[in-house]
């Protein structure tokens, strides 16, 4: 998705490339410009978090990365995983 050039504020002619998706009947989105990778559903291995925010881990080329279920996080519930999941690999800025 890209957004039309605005004409006025921080962003005036400028456009963003942006990734969205739906969470129950709502639509989200954000910048690609944090995305590394939309892949297919792989083994998801439950850990238990302290913090109850973190679902599991996933092993991403070699490097261990957590999974966090967004449509839980905003309150709709836990996602079913069916053939039609995706994890999207984003960075954190870290």
């Amino acid at each position: 998705m890209n957004l039309p050039e605005e004409q006025s504020g921080p962003f005036a002619g400028s456009s963003r490339e942006l990734l969205s998706f739906r969470v129950a009947d709502t639509e989200f989105a954000f910048d690609v410009d944090c995305l590394c990778e939309v892949v297919e559903l792989v083994e998801i291995m439950r850990v238990h978090s302290q913090a109850g925010s973190g679902d599991g881990i996933i092993n991403y080329r070699g490097t261990v990365i957590p999974v966090v279920d967004t449509r839980r996080v905003l309150g709709f519930g836990p996602t079913v995983l069916d053939a039609e999941a995706r994890i999207v690999v984003t960075d954190a800025g870290g």
